[in-house]
C-alpha cells in the first residue's frame, strides 16, 4: 500500500498558546496541512510512519506510529498529543515517556497507551530523531477506511519562549500497516550502575567471563565501590506470565549474612540504561535497589540471592509461578547486584537465566557465551556508567559488490599507479597526491597550465567489463571534488578509450550558476555540450556528484548528472547501436580561461546497476542499522521494511573506512555493535550485506 504523501503533513509553526488548539481543530475539520509557519522556533519534521487497525470479539485495536526529528538548533520537550478519531479530536497531556490513560470518545471511551522511543525522557534534543507509538483499544469503531486523520504533537522549546506543533496526517487504508514487533531469544541485555547516595561511589564493572557468565563486579574496584548493578532485558509478558524464572549463578562476598542480589519483573518497558531523569535518579533520600518503584512502576520480586556467610557460593534458584495480571504487554526482566551500606567486596556471575513452564519445559534460556558476547560500555569511569551486552559481529557477510572500482586515495600509489594521465589542447598537465582528506587519508590532485579555453587535463582508470553494457544497464561514477585555483568545468565521468576521441562526463561549473552534463560523441571535433541546470558552485568548496549513463540497445542513451541523491540534470543522446559506450572513468577539468588550474578529488566509486550512494543490509523486518565512521560519527541509518532490506543513504561519503555497524531491534534496543571485520574491508556504496542478528 502507498503513503498519501512522502512526508505526511510536514509542518512546523508557532502561534500564541490560546490559538493552538483552535487552529489544530480547524485543520482537522478542513483536512488541510499547515506548512512552514515559523516564528523563532526550531524546524522539526514529522510524518505518520504506519497505521494498523483490527477488530476481534467486538474490540477494536489501532496502532499509529509517528516519526519526529528535531533538525533545528534548540532542544524540544513534548507536552501534548491531539488524537483525531471518527469522534473528533482529544487533547492528551504527555507526562512520562510511557503511560496509559482513558480517552473520551464521543459518548464512550477508549484505552490509550503512548510510548516514546528515541527521546531523552520527554526531550527531543537537537539532531535527535524519535518515535511516538500510540495504541488505542475501544469497543467503538474509531477510524473509517479511506478517511484522513491526524495526530498532532505539541512541543515547547527549551531555553526560550516558543513552541512547535507537529501534524502527522494519514489516510486509513492507504498507509502501510505497522510491522509487528517480534522478538526471538537470546536477547540483548542492557547494563547499568547506580548511586543511590551522594556520598557513595559506585564502580560496578561488567564483563563476559571465560566461564561463560555475565559478571557484575563490585570487587575489582575495592571496598569503596558501593552501589547497585543492573542487567535488564525487555520481554513479552506472555512469555513470563504463569511461568517460573530459574537462574544459575556464583556469588562472592567478603562479608556475611546478607542479601546480595535480586531478580525482578517490572511492569512495562520504561527502563533504559541512559535514563538519568526518570528512573535512575541519584541522591534520593534512601537507597533503592528498585529505583523504578519511586516513579510508581509495579514489580514482582521473583528471586532473592542471600549469602549466609562470606566466600564464594554457587546457586541454582527458582521462582514461584509469576502472576503478572494487570501488567502491560511488555515487561522488563531485571538482574540486580546490591553492594550497599557495608565497605566490602562482591561480585555475581550470572551463568544463565531461564524461563520454565509449570511442567518443567524450558521456554527460553539466556546464556552468555564468552566468544559470542561482549560487554560494550557506552559510558565508563563516571557515576552511573551504562552499556549493553553486544553480540560479536562475526556473522556479517557481503552478499554482493557490483562490478566496478573504488578508491579513497590512501597513498601515493593510488594516483600514480591506478590512474593514467591524459590531456587535450594547448597547455601542460600533471597529477600528484597529498596526505589529507575529507573521508580518507589522501587526495588526488589534477592540475595544469591552460593555454586557453578548452584545454583538458584528466586522470583515467580502465574499467574491465563496463564496455559491454546490455540494454537498460546503468554505469555510475561517484566522486567528491573541489577546485582550488582557476576557472574550469570540473567533475568526473566515463570515456570510451578507442583512440580516446569520445567521452561522456558530468561536470560542475565554478564560474556561474550552471551545472552541465557534457557529452562528446563520434569524433567530437570541438566537442558537444548538452544540458543545463540552475545551481551555484563556489571555489574552494567540496561538492559531491554522481554521473550516470543508461544504455539502450536502440541507440538512445540517457546521461544524468546528480548534484544530490534526489535531483539531477538529465539529457539523452544517440550513438551507434551496439557500440561500447564506456570502458574507463575519468576525473579532471576543461578550462574556461587561460591560466593555472588545480582540482582535488577525494573518494571515487564506479558501479554497475547499483547506485553508489546506497548501501543495503539484510535484516529482520523492523530492525534498524546504523553505520558509524572511525570517529564514531553517524554516516547513515535506515530501518528494514517488510522485505527485510534496510537501504542507507551514504551520499557524500560513498566509502566508509574502519566502519562500525550497530543493529537495533524493533523496540529500538541495541542488539549488535561491532567494527566491520578487516576481511570485509571498507563499506562501499552499492554493496549488499547480511547481518545474522541474535
Amino acid at each position: 500500500m502507498g503513503i498519501e504523501h512522502p512526508i505526511l503533513g510536514l509542518m512546523a509553526f508557532t502561534l500564541v498558546a490560546a490559538m493552538v488548539v483552535s487552529a489544530i481543530v480547524l485543520l482537522g475539520i478542513v483536512g488541510m496541512n499547515v506548512h512552514d509557519y515559523i516564528l523563532k522556533t526550531p524546524v522539526t519534521e514529522g510524518y505518520a510512519r504506519c497505521f494498523t487497525g483490527s477488530v476481534s470479539g467486538g474490540v477494536y485495536r489501532y496502532q499509529v506510529q509517528v516519526v519526529v526529528a528535531n533538525s533545528g538548533g534548540s532542544d524540544l520537550r513534548i507536552r501534548k498529543l491531539y488524537v483525531s478519531t471518527d469522534h473528533g479530536m482529544v487533547e492528551v497531556p504527555v507526562t512520562s515517556p510511557s503511560f496509559t490513560t482513558t480517552l473520551p470518545v464521543g459518548s464512550t471511551s477508549a484505552s490509550l497507551s503512548v510510548r516514546l522511543v528515541g527521546f531523552t525522557g520527554l526531550d527531543l534534543l537537537r539532531g535527535q530523531r524519535g518515535y511516538v507509538h500510540v495504541n488505542l483499544t475501544s469497543t467503538t469503531q474509531l477510524y473509517t477506511e479511506g478517511r484522513v486523520y491526524a495526530l498532532h504533537i505539541l512541543f515547547t522549546t527549551i531555553g526560550f519562549d516558543g513552541f512547535t506543533v507537529q501534524e502527522a496526517r494519514f489516510k486509513v487504508g492507504e498507509i502501510e500497516s505497522c510491522i509487528p514487533v517480534t522478538l526471538s531469544p537470546p536477547f540483548t541485555w542492557q547494563v547499568r550502575e547506580y548511586d543511590p547516595y551522594s556520598n557513595w561511589n559506585p564502580d560496578i564493572r561488567f564483563s563476559i567471563t571465560t566461564g561463560n557468565a555475565l559478571r557484575m563486579d563490585s570487587y575489582s574496584a575495592g571496598a569503596g565501590s558501593l552501589g547497585m548493578g543492573y542487567a535488564f532485558r525487555y520481554l513479552p509478558k506472555s512469555l513470563l506470565d504463569g511461568n517460573k524464572i530459574v537462574v544459575r549463578l556464583n556469588a562472592y562476598f567478603s562479608y556475611y549474612d546478607r542479601v546480595v542480589g535480586y531478580v525482578y519483573v517490572v511492569d512495562g518497558v520504561l527502563l533504559n540504561r541512559r535514563d538519568v531523569s526518570y528512573i535512575f535518579v541519584p541522591n534520593v533520600d534512601s537507597y533503592h535497589f528498585n529505583p523504578w518503584g519511586r516513579v510508581g512502576l509495579r514489580d514482582v520480586r521473583a528471586i532473592t540471592v542471600y549469602m549466609p556467610s562470606s566466600g564464594l557460593r554457587e546457586f541454582r534458584l527458582e521462582s514461584n509461578p509469576l502472576n503478572l495480571t494487570g501488567f502491560q504487554d511488555w515487561v522488563t526482566l531485571v538482574l540486580v547486584l546490591t553492594d550497599y551500606w557495608i565497605y566490602q567486596t562482591l561480585y555475581i556471575d550470572w551463568f544463565w537465566v531461564a524461563v520454565v513452564d509449570p511442567s518443567g519445559r524450558t521456554l527460553v534460556n539466556f546464556t552468555f557465551p564468552y566468544n559470542t558476547y561482549t560487554v560494550v560500555m557506552e559510558r565508563s569511569g563516571t557515576l552511573d556508567d551504562y552499556g549493553i551486552v553486544a553480540f560479536n559481529l562475526t556473522q556479517i557477510a557481503r552478499d554482493y559488490r557490483p562490478l566496478g572500482f573504488y578508491t579513497t586515495f590512501l597513498n601515493r600509489g593510488d594516483v600514480d599507479t591506478l590512474f593514467g594521465l591524459w590531456s587535450y589542447g594547448s597547455g601542460s598537465c600533471g597529477r600528484r597526491w597529498v596526505s589529507l582528506g575529507f573521508n580518507s587519508y589522501g587526495l588526488a590532485v589534477v592540475e595544469g597550465s591552460a593555454g586557453g579555453p578548452g584545454f583538458e587535463c584528466h586522470i583515467y582508470r580502465d574499467l574491465p567489463g563496463f564496455s559491454s553494457l546490455g540494454d537498460g544497464d546503468v554505469a555510475f561514477v561517484a566522486f567528491r571534488t573541489l577546485v582550488e585555483v582557476g576557472d574550469a568545468m570540473f567533475g568526473g565521468g566515463f570515456l570510451n578509450r578507442t583512440g580516446i576521441p569520445d567521452w561522456y562526463a558530468g561536470s560542475f561549473w565554478d564560474g556561474g550558476d550552471r551545472g552541465l552534463v557534457r557529452v562528446c560523441v563520434d569524433g567530437c571535433g570541438g566537442g558537444r555540450f548538452i544540458g543545463g541546470s540552475s545551481m551555484r558552485v563556489d571555489p574552494n568548496t567540496w561538492y559531491s556528484g554522481v554521473f550516470a549513463l543508461r544504455y539502450s540497445a536502440t541507440g538512445s542513451h540517457t546521461a544524468l548528472m546528480y548534484v544530490s541523491p534526489l535531483e539531477g540534470v538529465s539529457r539523452s543522446f544517440t550513438t551507434t547501436p551496439g557500440r561500447p559506450i564506456v570502458s574507463s572513468l575519468i576525473l579532471g577539468f576543461n578550462s574556461t580561461v587561460a591560466g593555472t588550474i588545480r582540482v582535488y578529488y577525494d573518494v571515487v566509486v564506479a558501479t554497475l546497476n547499483r547506485e553508489p550512494w546506497v548501501l543495503e543490509f539484510r535484516l529482520p523486518p523492523g530492525y534498524t542499522v546504523v553505520v558509524r565512521d572511525a570517529l564514531g560519527r553517524v554516516i547513515a541509518s535506515a530501518t528494514s521494511g517488510g522485505d527485510g532490506i534496510a537501504r542507507l543513504n551514504m551520499w557524500g561519503y560513498f566509502v566508509v573506512l574502519d566502519a562500525t555497524v550497530e543493529v537495533y531491534d524493533a523496540n529500538e534496543v541495541l542488539r549488535v555493535r561491532a567494527p566491520v571485520p578487516d576481511t570485509i574491508g571498507p563499506l562501499v556504496g552499492g554493496d549488499i550485506y547480511r547481518v545474522n542478528v541474535p
